[in-house]
């Protein structure tokens, strides 16, 4: 019986995770991003920082 009900608990606990994190976290995230670099370097910074959250995002998934 346990066999039946782990995998729909696995899958509720990373759809609950996704949710989370896309809710929350990610919107802190673009605004904090928003407000912490200087105008002019705004857009690198904002491109660089984005760049080592995927990388970041890919090797913790893996």
């Amino acid at each position: 019986m346990g066999n039946l009900v782990r995998p729909y608990t696995i899958l509720f606990l990373v759809v609950a995770f996704v949710c989370a994190v896309q809710t929350f976290l990610n919107i802190a995230i673009g605004v904090y991003l928003s407000e912490v670099f200087p105008l002019h370097l705004r857009g690198f910074g904002i491109g660089v920082s984005i760049i080592a959250l995927w990388v970041t995002n890919r090797v913790l998934s893996l």
